[in-house]
């Protein structure tokens, strides 16, 4: 079962496009397959996705692995998304993307 995010839970999240500071990790959700639309980067854990809630239909992961969790708050068994792209939902297993957690990484610099 999925949980819904709520709209009081939107508050607190960044805009989209907003980059945040950590760069051993960075992830990039677009609300499009094949990369379209609107995008979010994100470079640390997001237990909440905001406007991409539901909606994230293609992944680049630039570094580090990643753990995309099908519930907010980083909830459920999370499915690992290595760097890459994935065009589509069923490119990296039709998981639905509600909450990301980035894994051990020793990335270089980007």
């Amino acid at each position: 079962m999925l949980l819904s995010c709520t709209s009081a839970d939107l508050s607190r999240l960044p805009k989209p496009n907003n980059i945040y500071s950590d760069m051993s990790h960075k992830i990039v959700l677009y609300e499009r397959d094949n990369f379209g639309g609107k995008f979010l980067e994100l470079t640390t854990a997001a237990p909440r996705l905001g406007a991409f809630t539901y909606v994230t239909s293609s992944i680049k992961v630039i570094c580090g692995t990643w753990h995309v969790h099908g519930e907010c708050d980083l909830q459920g068994s999370p499915l690992v998304v290595h760097p890459g792209e994935y065009p589509n939902p069923a490119s990296w297993g039709g998981w639905p993307c509600n909450s990301l957690s980035p894994a051990e990484s020793d990335c270089d610099s980007l």
